[in-house]
């Protein structure tokens, strides 16, 4: 792993990046389960 220098702001927006790419995966999957069922987020 290389070592990057940055500011907080900078750190702070890497790892948010980092973990938003990370659970890409699992946010298709949800979606795409939902649909399989028919379900919508925001329906009650």
């Amino acid at each position: 792993m290389d070592y990057l220098e940055t500011g907080l702001i900078a750190s702070y927006r890497q790892a948010l990046t980092s973990l938003h790419q990370a659970g890409a995966p699992l946010r298709r999957a949800r979606v795409h389960a939902q649909g399989l069922r028919g379900d919508k987020a925001d329906a009650t």
